[in-house]
């Protein structure tokens, strides 16, 4: 499956899917604490960028990296680029990503199969 075809089909899920390389990967529902955790940096970074030209969003907001060929869920990011703020589902360029690891997960989360978090151009200091 191509990533285009990918975005179009899973527009139309009702639950979501991550993709990477071509492979599609059905998402599970968190646990309080990671939930809570997320929630928690999300208040955070949204309070402290208030007023600012970024903006944070929270699990329900898909992030593409065109470098590896992946669209993700990350717990957490904050994008400044002005294409992001226009994008409807699917932000490129972020500045920030957070993923809260979980005691079952954290091996493989910081694993070469981990999402690609640290292959971002983009990520950096924010204003």
């Amino acid at each position: 499956m191509s990533l285009n075809d990918f975005l179009a089909w899973e527009a139309q899920q009702p639950y979501k899917h991550e993709y990477w390389k071509g492979e599609v990967f059905a998402m599970t529902g968190a646990r309080q604490a990671h939930v809570l955790v997320a929630g928690n940096c999300f208040a955070a970074l949204k309070a402290h960028l208030r007023g600012g030209p970024c903006r944070t969003y929270i699990a329900d907001m898909q992030l593409a990296v065109d470098e590896v060929d992946a669209v993700f869920y990350p717990d957490v990011f904050v994008s400044c680029h002005p294409d992001d703020l226009q994008a409807e589902r699917v932000p490129h360029y972020p500045k920030v990503i957070i993923e809260v690891l979980s005691d079952s997960t954290a091996a493989y989360d910081r694993g070469e199969n981990s999402r690609p978090t640290g292959k971002f151009p983009t990520c950096g200091s924010m204003p």
